[in-house]
């Protein structure tokens, strides 16, 4: 008898856990937490250093993750830029 390989993944901010998903070894991930944070916007998600966006939308864990069945996948983000410009009665300063 063969037991499937299930799949714990592990979703990660930094060093907050935004939360898990059990999936069976031949099926896509389906609990991919939402991914706000004010002032950033979401970049990626990664696993080894590899972006693995699209793959987490379309393929099964097995192609992803391989033998690693506790992979813990991060999230990364860019930080909003502003720019300001300050003006005083006779010249623009920046």
């Amino acid at each position: 008898v063969y037991e499937a390989w299930t799949y714990e993944i592990t979703f990660v901010d930094g060093a907050d856990e935004m939360g898990t998903d059990t999936v069976l070894a031949g099926n896509k991930a389906a609990n991919v937490p939402e991914t706000e944070k004010t002032g950033f916007t979401f970049v990626k998600w990664t696993f080894d250093g590899e972006d693995i966006t699209d793959a987490l939308e379309n393929d099964n864990v097995e192609d992803i993750f391989g033998e690693e069945t506790a992979p813990v996948v991060e999230a990364e983000y860019e930080a909003w830029t502003y720019e300001i410009t300050f003006y005083n009665r006779q010249h623009r300063c920046t």
